[in-house]
């Protein structure tokens, strides 16, 4: 069997996911072939795309951003049809590699798998694009949703528990886990969190939490490590100024080798995003065997953490709540730290690569032994007429 997986761009995660579905499916006699639509603008700090002659790159030169939905489904299109594979797996209907691939394979009678991790509740639509989505997923086959915790979205789109597989937002938690030595230029200990300096990752809730638990410690408290950047950046250094506020360190974005290094020497991870589909890097750092502190607006919080357990969760909007909890991690005894960090790396061993190897390939085999009808007239036509969007954040 010949299978294509195509999405705007694989990068960071997606490699080993890729490489490791590759393996799997060759095993079996199949083969996987990667159709990634469009190669540069990526904010990514590393090319690390396989390089093989299975991997395509349509638009290598150009950012997503740049080229029409039009352009793009057309090219994709047509990439379809040389290699004509039996099943596509593809990224969200609302994107021109999802939309693309739902048309191709009703038109050619191939079977088609939907990768997505957007909830029901998390995504405002009208009535018009509720019905355009709902009529593009009758003609999806099979999806790969994150966990279990999106079945009730998967049911509003009418799918059978039977076409609905798990897994998609993992990463490779070996590489995570690898020891490493402390990083020289930062505290022996300290509180960790990273991300893009956007408002929707809530890093001015962390600082204000941050400032209520200095004050609360007199001086005995744990440094703050912030990796990343982005537009809101100014304004972290401002609101740091106007309180005074010490022992936070601005990193810019680094390498998965030192923020491995970064990981490992914490003493716990935050994560206060006002909303995450998923949110990959508490993955990351429970790999690490670190405990983690989610806010419960990021969606692997209902998955990932069990409280008091490897973690703890707290409202978007409890910046005193979250005080707390700083202020716990710190006065925690060594053995319950590390006894938290142990679950922690026992409950995402769960949430492996090896777990959506599984689930990716139990909805291939569905997809393609379980085709649906051709679509009607005005389905059709509906399904001609989205050809995705692409919006970078």
């Amino acid at each position: 069997m010949k299978i294509v997986i195509t999405h705007t761009s694989f990068r960071l995660y997606w490699p080993a996911r890729i490489k490791a579905l590759q393996r799997a499916l060759k095993e079996r006699g199949d083969e996987l072939i990667v159709i990634e639509l469009a190669g540069g603008g990526n904010y990514d700090l590393i090319d690390s795309r396989i390089e093989s002659t299975d991997w395509i790159c349509i638009f290598p030169e150009k950012r997503m951003e740049d080229i029409s939905p039009r352009v793009v489904s057309n090219n994709l299109y047509k990439q379809l049809d040389q290699i004509m594979p039996d099943v596509v797996l593809a990224g969200a209907i609302a994107f021109p590699a999802g939309a693309t691939a739902v048309r191709w394979s009703k038109e050619r009678h191939k079977a088609v798998v939907i990768f997505d991790d957007a909830k029901w509740e998390d995504v405002p639509r009208n009535k018009l694009v509720n019905y355009i989505k709902q009529i593009f997923y009758k003609h999806v086959e099979a999806v790969v949703c994150p966990a279990p915790d999106w079945n009730a979205t998967f049911k509003r789109w009418r799918f059978k528990p039977e076409q609905v597989y798990y897994g998609v937002d993992v990463v490779d938690n070996d590489y995570w886990s690898i020891a490493t030595l402390p990083p020289a230029h930062l505290p022996d200990r300290y509180l960790l969190t990273v991300g893009r300096h956007i408002p929707a990752k809530n890093f001015l809730l962390l600082l204000e939490a941050y400032h209520q638990y200095q004050l609360a410690n007199d001086g005995n408290f744990l440094p703050l490590v912030i990796v990343g950047d982005g537009p809101q950046r100014t304004q972290l250094e401002k609101f740091i100024s106007d309180r005074s506020l010490k022992g936070v360190y601005l990193l810019s974005f680094v390498t998965p080798e030192r923020l491995r290094q970064y990981y490992q020497h914490a003493r716990c991870f935050i994560l206060p995003s006002c909303y995450e589909t998923w949110g990959l890097v508490v993955n990351e750092a429970m790999a690490a065997g670190l405990p983690v502190l989610v806010s419960n607006r990021c969606g692997c919080a209902g998955s990932l953490i069990e409280d008091g357990v490897n973690g703890y969760t707290f409202s978007i909007g409890e910046a005193s709540r979250l005080a707390a909890l700083l202020d716990k991690i710190t006065y925690m005894k060594e053995i319950d730290i590390l006894a938290m960090g142990i679950s922690a790396q026992q409950k995402i061993q769960t949430w492996g690569i090896d777990f959506f190897v599984k689930n990716a390939i139990a909805a291939i085999y569905f997809a393609a032994t379980n085709k649906k009808r051709h679509p009607s007239l005005m389905e059709t036509f509906v399904l001609n007429c989205w050809k995705g969007r692409y919006r970078p954040i």
